[in-house]
Order: structure tokens, then C-alpha cells, then sequence
């Protein structure tokens, strides 16, 4: 038997010269070589680059065999970032605690399972999301991982007041106890 995830040609050659219980064989045997082909899984995972707060952050996992053999009881795992903050949905799999999984099953040579992510930001929220799936099949040896960035920024508001126009100044002078204004004509002080 090859290897597992050992692709290419083998020969198998048996002999047998016979024993005393049975007659030597006559003939020759064949000797055919034996194509074993295996699966190739690929994982891509892409985002939605930088959105606002408010708005949804998603991921997108495409998962395909571009070997020539079915890969066997494909399964993926995506632990989803921020989950403490973020409500993740999927069009397939399951999320618990904050981990993708899905059991895809067999994936014969060229097909490949779209997975969608998303989650809607909090108002406020800001955060970097790095994150990455990992895929498996029963007969490759190792796995497969795709990583993706989306960037979520909060907005900064800052509020500045400032008059339409100049205001007159109204000053008072601690000697005469008067009103003066900038903007006044000098009147003569009354006789108290």
C-alpha cells in the first residue's frame, strides 16, 4: 500500500516458487504497474479590507481538491477573531465558541464548498481581525491554511464651537466701576 497522500506509479510484484503442499506455478505473472492518484486541497480565505463601525465584516473560505483523487472527509476549522464582541453567522458549518467547523465530506477531483462569515460591528468598534481557516482530508498528509485581515475603524468626532461673528466686549473698570464697550460711543457719566 503507498503512503498516505503518496501519489504516483507503483509496481507490485509477487513471486511464488511453490511449496510442497502445492504445485510449482507454470507460467509468468504479470506485473502490471499501479496508478495510486491523491487529493491536493487549496484553501483561500479573503475579507472585506477596512469598513466603518456599524457596518458588516465578513470572510469568504473557498476550499477545493485540485488533486486527481477524491479527497476523503474533508473538515474545516476557523476560530472567528473578537468573538466576546462580535455575533458571527455562516451559510454553513457550525459555530460554537467562537470556532467555525465544518464537515464537508468527500471532495472529488475539481470540486470545491464556498463558506461565507459575517458579523454587523458595534457601534464604537474598532479592531484589527486577523484571521485563518485550516481544512484537512482523512487521506493528505497535513493541512491546508488561508489567513485574511479585515480592519474595522471607529470614528473620531470631535466638536469645535465657535462664534458666527465677533461679539462685542463688554469691560468693566474696577476704578469707575463703569461699562465701557468696545463697540459703544463714549457717553458723559451721570451725577449720582
Amino acid at each position: 500500500m503507498p503512503p498516505l497522500g503518496g501519489a504516483g506509479t507503483y509496481q507490485w510484484v509477487a513471486i511464488y516458487s511453490g511449496d510442497s503442499n502445492n504445485k510449482p506455478i507454470s507460467g509468468s505473472i504479470g506485473d502490471e504497474p499501479e496508478l495510486v492518484i491523491a487529493p491536493k486541497l487549496t484553501i483561500v480565505k479573503t475579507g472585506n479590507g477596512t469598513v466603518s463601525s456599524g457596518d458588516i465584516v465578513s470572510f469568504t473560505i473557498v476550499v477545493t481538491n485540485t488533486g486527481l483523487g477524491t479527497a476523503f472527509s474533508v473538515s474545516l476549522s476557523d476560530p472567528l477573531p473578537d468573538s466576546a464582541h462580535l455575533n458571527w453567522v455562516s451559510d454553513a458549518g457550525v459555530i460554537t465558541n467562537g470556532t467555525l467547523t465544518d464537515a464537508m465530506g468527500d471532495l472529488a477531483s475539481g470540486q470545491s464548498v464556498t463558506i461565507h462569515v459575517s458579523a454587523v460591528t458595534p457601534a464604537g468598534f474598532s479592531a484589527t481581525l486577523n484571521n485563518t481557516a485550516t481544512a484537512t482530508a482523512s487521506n493528505e498528509i497535513g493541512s491546508v491554511s488561508s489567513s485574511s485581515t479585515d480592519i474595522v475603524l471607529a470614528p473620531d468626532v470631535d466638536v469645535l464651537k465657535a462664534a458666527d461673528r465677533p461679539a462685542s466686549i463688554l469691560a468693566i473698570s474696577p476704578a469707575s466701576r463703569s461699562l465701557s464697550s468696545t463697540k459703544a460711543r463714549a457717553r458723559p457719566r451721570a451725577s449720582v
